[in-house]
């Protein structure tokens, strides 16, 4: 199990996940699903 600690998680920019990871990597794919909103 990997934990942070609280100090580190505040360090962590708040950039959205497409321009922290999605735009800045090759090999991101996109697979398309169908899911239902009631299952959580």
């Amino acid at each position: 199990m990997i934990r942070i600690l609280h100090d580190d998680m505040q360090a962590i920019p708040e950039d959205s996940i497409d321009y922290a990871v999605m735009e800045k990597s090759s090999k991101v794919k996109v697979v398309s699903s169908d899911i239902e909103s009631g299952l959580i």
